[in-house]
Parts: structure tokens; sequence; C-alpha cells
């Protein structure tokens, strides 16, 4: 008997949480998305939170690396390559234009 007064008290319980959101009207709790305080390179938006901005840039980087010949595998050549990719990321993220190798 007390196991079924729980269970029904519990399930009007839940009932009433879970539509209590629907009466709220969403867009008090939207923020406003201002275009003028978000990074831009090359067009693209630089995303905010860090592991976001993190994949974009291991994902830029790849990019770069892909346009280029293979990653040497001699120490002064891998070194060149590598400040090459880097130059090319800090341009990319600086808004220029990325130049592509021959």
């Amino acid at each position: 008997m007390i196991e079924s007064i729980l269970a029904t008290t519990a399930l009007v319980a839940l009932f009433n949480w879970k539509f209590s959101f629907l009466s709220f009207d969403t867009k008090v709790f939207e923020k406003p998305i201002s275009q003028e305080n978000k990074p831009e390179a090359n067009g693209l938006l630089i995303p905010e939170d860090s592991t976001l901005r993190r994949h974009f840039i291991s994902k830029l980087r790849y990019e770069i690396e892909a346009s280029l010949p293979p990653r040497p595998l001699e120490k002064n050549l891998l070194d060149h390559h590598q400040s090459i990719v880097d130059s090319q990321l800090e341009k990319a993220l600086a808004g220029l234009p990325i130049e592509a190798a021959d």
C-alpha cells in the first residue's frame, strides 16, 4: 500500500517537474549573439571555447600541411617545414590569405 502511494507521488512530482519548463518563455534564456566581438580568420568564426578553438586550429594546421609537400625526415628540413607551417597558420589566424605551395 505504501509503495503505491510513493510511486504515485513520485510520478506526479516527475510529471509536474517535466512540464513546468514548458510554461516558461524560452526567449528569456537565450543570450543575444553579437557579431562584433567574435574573432574571424579568413571569414571563418574562431570558436571562443578553448576546446573548440584547439580543434579549429588543429584543423587549420592540417589543411595548411595538406597544401604543402610531404613532411621531410631530415631534422633541418623538418624545422624549416615547421616554420613554414607556423607562419602560414599565423597568417591564417590574422585573416591574411594563405599562400599555396607550388
